[in-house]
């Protein structure tokens, strides 16, 4: 399958396309740094561990932020203002 990259999500995982303009995420090791990040690069099948695929209309990254309990973002928003204390940095927001 040929994967099309639109935007990385982490170090681990990418929104990109399938050959039917579906949007899928993609895992992989470092993925989101290894891949060729240019809108539209083919992405390659060495670097992809595993892909999901929305089974309805709507955008299907949110789709999967939708089902994360609003408890999950909180921790992270804390963890976040943590590592920004300890490293004495600010992460883009």
């Amino acid at each position: 399958m040929i994967y099309r990259y639109i935007k990385t999500i982490n170090n681990n995982a990418i929104v990109a396309s399938d050959k039917n303009k579906h949007e899928v995420v993609i895992m992989g090791k470092a993925i989101g740094v290894k891949c060729n990040r240019i809108l539209g690069a083919r992405i390659d099948n060495e670097l992809i561990e595993r892909v999901f695929v929305s089974n309805n209309n709507q955008n299907y990254v949110e789709a999967i932020i939708e089902k994360i309990p609003y408890n999950m973002f909180k921790v992270v928003e804390l963890v976040i203002k943590q590592a920004e204390q300890d490293l004495n940095t600010k992460f883009k927001g």
